[in-house]
């Protein structure tokens, strides 16, 4: 379990979509943060994308979190001046240990 802990080596700000502006109306753009965690940013490199066929303008990773379920396609995970929109939710249901999430690079 320590070598697990070691690489989950940047801290990161998770989001979900949806929230309220200053009068209390609904906001569709606003986010909402459930807080922060550690994770492993894994970016595909060069050869990958080639290999995948994935050849385009959006840059997709992988991050890696301890295992939680509340996380969910459509919310963002924000790491620097990053912001990462999550696409699928990939949990390690054998050991329960930790969970992927396939995102790609928000504009």
């Amino acid at each position: 379990m320590a070598a697990f802990s070691i690489t989950l080596n940047r801290r990161v700000q998770l989001m979900k979509p949806g929230g309220s502006d200053e009068l209390g109306q609904p906001d569709p753009n606003a986010s909402t943060l459930i807080g922060p965690a550690w994770a492993n940013i894994r970016n595909m490199k060069g050869a990958e994308a080639v290999r995948a066929g994935a050849m385009s303008a959006s840059v997709h990773c992988s991050i890696r979190l301890r295992f939680r379920e509340d996380l969910a396609e459509g919310m963002q995970v924000i790491h620097g001046n990053t912001r990462y929109t999550i696409r699928s939710v990939l949990p390690d249901e054998e050991k329960r240990r930790h969970v992927d999430l396939v995102c790609e690079v928000s504009p």
